[in-house]
């Protein structure tokens, strides 16, 4: 989901394969949609792996975009993401989970967003139905723009009931977010409330 790191959530069995639709709005500023194809492999000694690849479109209605903006490169694109989970085959560390991945690493066309490094941890409480989850991502200035990368921090709590609902609270780089997620079978429905840019609503969905 958009508040807790989708990376150290995602769901990684052996030859996992899933769908995803994602939509991000923000009124008057600009309207993100995003479907991916993504695969799994694992875990195997508690190592997943994971590669995605996405079709991003960008409509930045009432957004001027600038050459040397991170965080918007163009109106469409290809992109490549892969990611690595590992879970210690530990009993003192059950439940503890720690991540990295990269996003659009590469791109076929131009790419919507730049390239992002991401290192997440979680930590989930089985009997309570809890997680709680944190990442630091790193946006490199994109060559001959001024000033350094970007740095975002995320953290986020995540209680699940019945494991067919799941309520989430975080903050998203210094922003609060709040969420809510849908899981009937192989199908899940998320929806998160962002203050990105003002009021920002982002509904995603997977089959899986």
């Amino acid at each position: 989901g958009a508040i807790l790191p989708s990376l150290v959530l995602g769901n990684a069995i052996t030859w996992h394969g899933a769908i995803s639709f994602s939509r991000l709005a923000v009124k008057d500023i600009f309207n993100e949609n995003s479907i991916g194809l993504n695969l799994a492999l694992g875990p195997i000694a508690g190592i997943a792996a994971g590669v995605s690849l996405n079709l991003q479109t960008l409509d930045p209605t009432g957004f001027q975009e600038q050459d040397d903006d991170p965080l918007i490169r163009a109106r469409s694109g290809i992109s490549f993401d892969i990611g690595i989970r590992f879970s210690p085959p530990v009993k003192k560390l059950h439940g503890a989970t720690f991540a990295f991945s990269l996003f659009n690493l590469s791109s076929l066309g131009a790419s919507v967003a730049p390239i992002r490094w991401r290192f997440g941890a979680a930590y989930r409480f089985d009997t309570a139905g809890v997680i709680v989850a944190s990442d630091l991502t790193i946006i490199p200035r994109k060559a001959g723009t001024r000033g350094g990368s970007l740095v975002e921090t995320h953290f986020g709590v995540e209680k699940t009931f019945g494991g067919v609902f799941a309520v989430r609270l975080g903050v998203d780089d210094l922003r609060f977010a709040v969420g809510m997620g849908f899981f009937v079978k192989k199908v899940s429905v998320d929806y998160a409330y962002l203050n990105l840019l003002g009021n920002s609503h982002r509904i995603s969905m997977g089959f899986k």
